[in-house]
């Protein structure tokens, strides 16, 4: 976490209005390794809306998930550094698309958020409307381009729950303009799939 992000968060903090545990690095935990239940603790604090939909607040939920970057003691656990046991759920199916920053909340998507994804198509009678192609998607992964030509899109990877949503999910990606909405009041840390 850098400096002035850490600054903010301790700001936050010690904030007394609505504290609420979040889970925290109970010690340093390197690149890779796997939580336990003694890797984890919560402390109390309140955060700004946009940095708590991305935290934690059961611990549970988070063992046996993967540290995607060196985590220091103390620190918040947020989706974007790890990888869930559930994010990688059986039986479900992962597939990834690219798709215009416009159409994905500005580009602002993480790894751990659920979304849903409709699909804008156009009848046989020229009328626009709108389906949804996927309820509940889990963001595994999220991938920007390097190409400064191509920074209007990114590519997304998202988890589904079956074969069904899967194929619909790639027609729609295929056929139709693909558009992301988060389900909001929902953080990554509900155990929610």
């Amino acid at each position: 976490m850098c400096s002035s992000a850490a600054a903010t968060l301790w700001a936050w903090s010690g904030r007394e209005d609505h504290k609420t545990s979040f889970v925290v690095a109970a010690k340093s935990i390197p690149p890779g390794a796997v939580l336990t239940e003694s890797s984890l603790t919560t402390m109390e604090m309140s955060l700004p809306p946009q940095v708590a939909r991305l935290a934690y607040t059961d611990p549970h939920v988070l063992i046996g998930a993967v540290a995607k970057d060196g985590i220091r003691r103390g620190e918040l656990l947020q989706a974007p550094h790890l990888v869930r046991p559930a994010d990688r759920r059986s039986g479900g199916r992962e597939l990834s698309f690219s798709v215009e920053r416009s159409r994905a909340l500005g580009g602002s998507v993480y790894p751990g958020e659920i979304v849903d994804v409709i699909a804008s198509v156009e009848g046989d009678d020229g009328e626009s409307g709108a389906t949804w192609v996927s309820r509940r998607a889990r963001v595994v992964a999220v991938q920007h381009s390097d190409d400064l030509s191509n920074a209007a899109e990114f590519t997304i990877t998202v988890s589904v729950r079956d074969d069904r949503v899967a194929l619909e999910l790639a027609g729609a990606v295929e056929s139709g303009r693909v558009r992301l909405v988060r389900r909001v009041g929902e953080t990554a840390g509900d155990g929610q799939a």
